[in-house]
């Protein structure tokens, strides 16, 4: 029993009066997950609560700390799930099973905050919502439609399979333009190249693969990983297609609950090539230490292929691998800089961070660029920025 002490004051000592307080009165939510097209139960799903009042995604950066905790639960053999003292209130309800649509991942906080007519229904229709009274028991039982797949390979141009690479999933938010989905499951290649990605919804899609060059940092080489970190230096995305361009993407169409296999993708390797070159102060011809080099398709309106920054070992940027084509280079952020590296601890992964001084600036610039095989020795000529007085 919890007791809170009120001291009284005005008068000569003190008196204490206790007070109880009186915990506050929770509900709870029972029920059971079926899986609709088979009409059996949706065995160990995990089902969650979240509160209708959904947060904006335009709330100001507060620290996780202050984040709200969500608990998942298990169903049980039957597809039963039991949650209890739940804080009275509306919550939508939230079930995840591997290859059935997961409803709460189809909206944006933005959308749950402030929907439109077309959001209404769609919530109507994907989202259940549970009320719950203060000592009292609400039953909610939920059936799982289950979504589309795609399925397929990722290779090379000769043949070899791309193992253990990301494949994601792209479609068209309401601006038409092409984003990437965080509800699909599945994704990465195995072995062989095969990927499965289920739990789509009706519609056109892109997949996007990314060809990445990342250090990482691991506690353990030979035993089991217990802390890892990454960095990426270099990513070249290929889509649908077969190709590295996204407007020459082409999409696929799927409709509810299909299954479509053959979703394939070849990355022509004989036709990548590397790229690598400085970047050099107009005049004197020295070799600047720090900037960004991005790669553009020349065309108008061209896309951003790739980026690579100047390495800190070796004042060089290297673009591993650029599909065959005309481009522009541009340089932004080129600095002079010193370096110095800073322990982040025992136990740390990574173990060291690099802090960089920046000792003169210099401009931006672009050249144009025709690959057809392995370039070397491209020299970027930035000028230095004068001082502000």
């Amino acid at each position: 029993m919890r007791w809170m002490g009120v001291a009284v004051l005005g008068c000569v000592g003190s008196v204490a009066l206790a007070q109880q307080v009186t915990p506050e009165a929770t509900g709870t939510v029972v029920g059971h997950v079926y899986l609709a097209d088979t009409g059996g139960p949706a065995r160990l799903a995990q089902v969650a609560l979240q509160p209708v009042a959904v947060k904006s995604d335009e709330r100001p950066y507060v620290e996780k700390r202050n984040d709200p905790a969500f608990r998942f639960y298990r169903t049980g053999l039957d597809g039963s799930y039991r949650m209890l003292h739940v804080k009275p209130g509306s919550y939508y309800v939230v079930v995840k099973e591997p290859g059935y649509l997961s409803p709460f991942a189809l909206f944006a906080n933005a959308q749950l905050s402030h929907p439109t007519p077309d959001d209404q229904q769609k919530i109507a229709a994907y989202l259940p919502v549970v009320s719950v009274i203060p000592n009292n028991t609400a039953t909610m039982d939920i059936h799982l439609t289950r979504g589309a797949s795609l399925s397929g390979t990722v290779r090379f141009d000769d043949g070899s399979p791309v193992p253990q690479i990301n494949v994601s999933v792209m479609q068209k938010n309401d601006k038409g333009k092409w984003q990437g989905l965080t509800f699909a499951t599945g994704g990465n290649t195995d072995d062989l190249g095969h990927f499965r990605i289920t739990g789509l919804l009706e519609g056109n899609y892109l997949l996007e693969v990314g060809l990445a060059v990342s250090d990482e940092y691991v506690d353990s080489v030979l035993g089991q990983v217990r802390m890892a970190s990454y960095s990426y230096g270099y990513l070249l995305a290929y889509y649908s297609g077969d190709t590295a361009r996204l407007r020459d993407a082409k999409p696929i169409h799927l409709d509810g609950s299909q299954e479509m296999s053959g979703a394939d993708i070849t990355i022509p390797v004989s036709k990548l090539h590397v790229v690598t070159g400085q970047i050099v102060e107009a005049g004197s011809g020295r070799v600047i230490n720090s900037g960004k080099v991005t790669l553009v398709y020349a065309d108008e309106g061209g896309e951003d292929v790739a980026s690579a920054t100047v390495e800190a070992d070796e004042p060089v940027f290297r673009m591993p691998f650029v599909p065959e084509g005309s481009y522009t280079l541009k340089v932004s952020d080129a600095a002079e800089v010193s370096r110095e590296e800073i322990s982040n601890g025992p136990g740390v992964m990574p173990p060291f961070h690099t802090k960089e001084t920046v000792v003169r600036k210099f401009g931006t610039a672009g050249q144009p660029l025709v690959v057809t095989g392995d370039v070397s020795g491209v020299n970027l000529t930035v000028s230095p920025v004068a001082k502000t007085p």
